[in-house]
């Protein structure tokens, strides 16, 4: 498959566990369709795909709930983070 943002036929349907949102309306999707590429590594979800998961958040409260842990990372200062960004820019 053609991938819409390199060109390269390296394109494929995948699928995954997603999180959408923040905080109170964080939202956890699990087999989510969506095109990745080999050669770029773009993710891409379809209109209709991005519409569902609308839905998806506007009924949260109509969705089954489960317990899961989570963690919030806590930044520490990382100098290879820095010179990575500088490298990239």
């Amino acid at each position: 498959m053609k991938c819409a943002n390199c060109g390269e036929p390296t394109a494929y349907i995948s699928r995954s566990t997603t999180a959408f949102g923040e905080g109170d309306n964080l939202i956890i999707v699990e087999n989510v369709p969506l095109v990745t590429c080999r050669e770029c590594a773009i993710e891409l979800y379809s209109a209709v795909t991005l519409g569902q998961i609308e839905q998806l958040e506007a009924h949260l409260t109509d969705l089954p709930q489960r317990s899961i842990p989570y963690a919030t990372f806590q930044d520490q200062e990382d100098p290879a983070l820095a010179h990575m960004a500088e490298v990239v820019v």
